[in-house]
């Protein structure tokens, strides 16, 4: 994709994923978790069957691709990452996490004020991608649907701008632009575009 951000080898997270979590945070119901997996546990032997409840809801692939993902971050190659890149690590592993579900997992917004573990990430990763927050292309299709107003599968090119510029995790004009160029087709003389490309494009490569 030309618009990416970070990029490795068999690897990458682009704007389009920081488009889906704006998207994502705008639209989706808010719902209350549980889980407290922002605390990092210090206690070893309840930090233990704390890891092992949240491992057995990965594959050994799941596991085998955040190990690969969590050493691309580690970079000092001590065995840790900076909390600071915990989104863009779940991003790379072509998740959709929202700002708030990045700060409520234990992310930071400040480099060096937490050091994470492989340990301690797996479970982060293990409940953002069980997590059905951020939404899926029938969810988004349903959402945009309220504004077809004519009901032939088309909406303003510059309403769907508004939103993603106004609502939940607001977007930079700049960031927004490029994705929209990208994802959506011509607008027609009265300026409406048809939002099913959009969103298949947007979509795309999140599973």
């Amino acid at each position: 994709m030309p618009y990416t951000r970070v990029c490795f080898p068999s690897l990458c997270m682009t704007d389009n994923s920081l488009l889906l979590s704006s998207f994502s945070s705008s639209f989706s119901s808010s719902s209350s978790s549980s889980s407290s997996t922002g605390v990092l546990v210090q206690d070893e032997s309840f930090k233990q069957s704390w890891y092992a409840r949240w491992a057995a809801d990965l594959s050994a692939r799941d596991v085998e691709r955040a190990k690969f993902a969590f050493s691309i971050y580690d970079f000092e190659g001590k065995g840790t990452m900076d909390a600071f890149y915990v989104g863009d690590c779940l991003r790379a592993l072509n998740l959709n996490p929202t700002l708030a579900v990045i700060e409520k997992v234990g992310g930071k917004t400040k480099k060096k004020e937490k050091m994470l573990k492989v340990d301690d990430f797996l479970p982060i990763f293990a409940q953002v991608k069980k997590d059905k927050d951020a939404g899926s292309f029938e969810d988004f299709m349903e959402v945009l649907k309220l504004y077809d107003k004519t009901e032939n599968g088309t909406m303003l090119y510059a309403e769907l701008e508004h939103i993603l510029l106004s609502l939940g995790e607001r977007l930079e004009k700049s960031e927004l632009e490029p994705v929209l160029k990208d994802c959506c087709d011509e607008e027609d003389e009265d300026g409406f575009i048809p939002y099913e490309p959009f969103l298949q494009k947007l979509c795309k490569d999140v599973k």
